[in-house]
């Protein structure tokens, strides 16, 4: 394994999440690069869309459905981080290679929790895993943004989420309109949104709970950890034979594949994306990019409003802000290593700016990668 600006699977043409132009990349996630120009690109459909990178040669392959590149047998899994994250099962050679970005174990957001392979080596990263990141449930916190976006729009305000990446703002977004909540949002937002409607189902009740972009399937449902040796999923699991309940949300909110209200009485599909304006008169929630601030001031005008930072940058407090949410994209430290030592790879890369703690809770079969780290796929034996 060799990290040039990403990390290449030696032995096969592929690049994973790499920051220059590469004949093969994987995307593990939309966020994993600033820019398109490799050659042909490898990812979900909902992350190629979203970085509109549909057709002109790219590989746009569904979740847990093996394929072949050359002699390389691969297949996409669920990775948990948001709408069209994946990590990559990479069968070199007899070795195999688990190459995941960042995960996340939680459910309650969108799209499916981090699955995982049995594997020989495990690549991920780790932008939380210092021992002070223990993130609080995630359905909490979504609770805990829907009553505090609730209680500024009754009391004539203007509720602005900030968020750090237009994936967590699709999520954001998703969830409160979910719960009949109008969305608005910045251009970046809206035209994210618009690129992915037709590829996102509606929003759906699974024993009770709100899914948008599940995999709503009794195989994929339900499973728990298995014995390292096997593949296995971080979930709670279900009774054997019992598929997950499923009815449709019964919500008035207006989604983005038409004009009409959802509800069970409306024909045709819908979208889990809902509609996203353009901040106005009309009082609605508004999802922005924190780093984009600036250019909130001038949509909102002299607008009363109050600011809520969601994100697991939340952890830190509320400075700088009128409240905060620690609504995490990521696993936190014990979810990250309870998935790695699930995966029983017997080497572990890691990236991301918690590598180095991370690799220090993990002892020797433990490695940073990354700038200027470099080193074989399986170091303990050569590949044939």
């Amino acid at each position: 394994m060799t990290w040039r600006d990403g990390v290449h699977l030696t032995g096969t043409p592929i690049w994973c999440d790499a920051r220059r132009r590469r004949d093969v990349c994987f995307l593990s996630s939309a966020d994993r690069v600033g820019r398109t120009g490799h050659g042909q690109l490898i990812g979900t459909a909902i992350t190629l869309a979203l970085l509109d990178a549909v057709g002109h040669g790219h590989l746009a392959v569904p979740l847990r459905q093996r394929f072949t590149l050359g002699t390389v047998r691969l297949e996409l899994i669920p990775s948990g981080r948001g709408f069209g994250a994946a990590a990559l099962h990479a069968d070199v050679a007899g070795k195999t290679v688990l190459y995941a970005g960042a995960v996340r174990t939680s459910a309650g957001g969108v799209g499916d929790a981090a699955e995982l392979r049995a594997c020989d080596a495990v690549v991920v990263a780790a932008p939380y895993g210092e021992p002070h990141h223990r993130f609080p449930p995630l359905a909490t916190e979504i609770a805990a943004v829907i009553d505090w976006t609730r209680a500024q729009l009754a009391a004539g305000r203007r509720p602005i989420l900030l968020v750090d990446t237009v994936l967590d703002g699709l999520e954001v977004a998703s969830r409160l309109a979910a719960e009949d909540i109008a969305i608005a949002g910045s251009r970046a937002l809206r035209e994210a949104g618009q690129r992915i409607a037709e590829l996102v189902p509606g929003p759906q009740i699974v024993d009770g709970e709100i899914a948008i972009g599940r995999s709503l399937t009794p195989r994929t449902l339900g499973r728990e950890p298995r014995s390292p040796g096997r593949d296995a999923r971080l979930a709670d699991p279900a009774p054997a034979g019992v598929s997950p309940h499923v009815d449709a949300v019964p919500t008035t909110a207006r989604w983005a594949t038409g004009s009409q209200p959802f509800s069970p009485s409306v024909s045709g599909p819908v979208s889990g994306i809902p509609s996203i304006a353009t901040p106005g008169r009309e009082p609605r929630a508004i999802v922005w990019l924190d780093a984009d601030r600036a250019s909130l001031a001038r949509s909102l005008g002299d607008r009363p409003a109050a600011t809520a930072l969601v994100s697991a940058r939340a952890l830190a407090g509320a400075s700088g802000y009128d409240a905060a949410m620690v609504w995490a994209s990521a696993a936190d430290r014990a979810q990250l290593l309870g998935w790695i030592e699930a995966t029983g790879a017997r080497d572990v890369f890691v990236t991301g700016t918690s590598a180095e703690a991370i690799v220090a809770a993990l002892g020797s079969r433990a490695r940073i990668i990354g700038p200027p780290h470099q080193m074989q796929l399986f170091p303990r034996e050569a590949v044939p």
